[in-house]
């Protein structure tokens, strides 16, 4: 199966076998393609840095709403690579870390810790960093307009960035 056959297809970090092929393919194809690789990392790493400009302030959120919070949001069923994570991930030459079968999806996330998840927010499933509970919403509306109105506008350039290095991809592979 080619690179563009798996990304044209619903790719899942639970499908190890299809996952890993990507990862491996994506790799090869970073190496051969030079002008199309250099503006994927740039647009990568611009989703990475806009990520890590962004965690401090949802860690002011989750650090008081989640330690409350009784019914944890972060289970296993939610927590999930996709395609762009892999390439988001793979051109910046970070690992996904390997599915681990067998956890039931009811369970809590096998990176959640007492102190909240163990892997960097850079470098978890994206959905993990937009999930936005109801509790943790109200919590937000409490902070400053701005650095909410800050976050959000962050929050779509990331959203926007990520959805332009799939096309970015695509059509290099095409």
């Amino acid at each position: 199966m080619s690179l563009l056959e798996l990304l044209s297809t619903p790719l899942t970090w639970r499908d190890s076998q299809r996952w890993e092929r990507a990862a491996e393919l994506l790799a090869l194809w970073l190496k051969d393609n030079t002008p199309s690789a250099v503006a994927l990392r740039q647009k990568s790493e611009m989703v990475h840095s806009g990520i890590a400009a962004i965690d401090p302030f949802i860690e002011q959120l989750t650090t008081v709403v989640c330690k409350e919070c009784r019914d944890v949001c972060c289970r296993w069923e939610n927590c999930r690579y996709d395609a762009t994570d892999l390439v988001h991930l793979v051109t910046l030459g970070i690992s996904v870390p390997v599915y681990r079968e067998g956890l039931p999806d009811q369970g809590p996330c096998r990176y959640l810790a007492s102190r909240g998840c163990t892997i960097d927010r850079t470098e978890r499933p994206f959905r993990c960093t937009w999930h936005f509970c109801g509790a943790l919403i109200s919590h937000m509306t409490q902070k400053p307009q701005k650095a909410v109105r800050s976050f959000s506008i962050r929050f779509q350039e990331i959203q926007a960035i990520r959805q332009e290095i799939m096309a970015l991809l695509l059509g290099s592979i095409r």
